[in-house]
């Protein structure tokens, strides 16, 4: 992996220290979602010509596990339900992951400790696959999408201060959603288009719902309704192009990386022009 993909210190060694009691979450994989496995490996890492810790930066995990159902085996993506009370996208689905700390040296450093901090899935189940490109929030911060494997002995515990539930969905499902689960429309923020998904997640409420904990053992959790959109789903979908080797039959979003160059010129004119800006704003009333 690149340098930006290192593990730090912290989680290697919680990794090394379990590495003779666990295997590999790759060498559990069944033959038929092998080749998903090794298309995103062959992703790598995509270009991040930014230097972390001088721009605003964050990372989200794009955790993957393997899951029997009756039909076979599936991948399937975990993301979390935020908590109703938090007073940003309360209430959403998202990915775990959140804004580069100053103690984290690298961006997986930081979706490992945002990962174990909200569904306590510990780094040393966590197996790194590869880097998606860049993508940039509303809050123009940079996002990092790292696409990993997690055991499958992995049982999720949410923290109620951040996350109400883990929910599972079939990756497939961003790349092929049945009739009625996928719409689109055009956004005026960067005209960008807003993928949303009205999915059947699985949700891992109590105990009885988690997973398994061998690919072997048929888990079928109790699926709900609910949607995924925004980001997440963008991302999602790219994971799923990236895993499966075809694009969907609906037009999807292009790379970030002209919106980022524009972002970052903007804030350095911002942080140089900062005093006057604020003053010009205060003679228009926008403060």
């Amino acid at each position: 992996m690149a340098a930006h993909l290192q593990t730090d210190a912290t989680a290697e060694s919680k990794i090394t220290s379990q590495s003779h009691l666990l295997e590999k979450p790759s060498s559990l994989v069944p033959g038929n979602l092998a080749p998903l496995i090794s298309r995103l490996r062959s992703v790598g890492d995509a270009p991040d010509p930014y230097q972390i810790h001088q721009h605003g930066r964050s990372a989200v995990m794009v955790p993957l596990t393997v899951r029997k159902s009756s039909a076979g085996y599936e991948l399937d993506v975990i993301l979390t339900k935020r908590s109703a009370g938090m007073s940003f996208h309360g209430g959403a689905i998202v990915l775990p992951g959140g804004k580069l700390d100053d103690v984290d040296p690298t961006l997986l450093a930081t979706a490992l400790r945002e990962a174990e901090e909200e569904i306590a899935l510990p780094p040393s189940l966590v197996e790194p696959l590869c880097t998606l490109p860049l993508h940039l929030a509303r809050d123009d911060l940079i996002v990092t999408p790292i696409v990993c494997l997690v055991h499958p002995s992995f049982r999720p515990v949410c923290n109620p201060a951040e996350v109400q539930a883990v929910v599972r969905v079939p990756l497939k499902t961003f790349l092929e959603p049945e009739d009625g689960q996928h719409s689109s429309y055009q956004s005026w923020w960067k005209r960008r288009l807003v993928h949303t998904y009205n999915v059947q997640v699985f949700w891992e409420g109590d105990d009885s719902n988690a997973p398994q904990s061998t690919p072997d053992a048929v888990s079928e959790p109790v699926a709900r309704s609910d949607v995924v959109n925004w980001m997440t789903a963008d991302i999602c979908l790219e994971t799923a192009v990236a895993a499966f080797g075809r694009e969907p039959n609906f037009e999807r979003n292009g790379t970030w990386t002209k919106d980022i160059e524009r972002s970052q010129r903007w804030k350095k004119v911002e942080s140089s022009d900062g005093s006057a800006r604020q003053s010009s704003r205060k003679r228009k009333g926008v403060m």
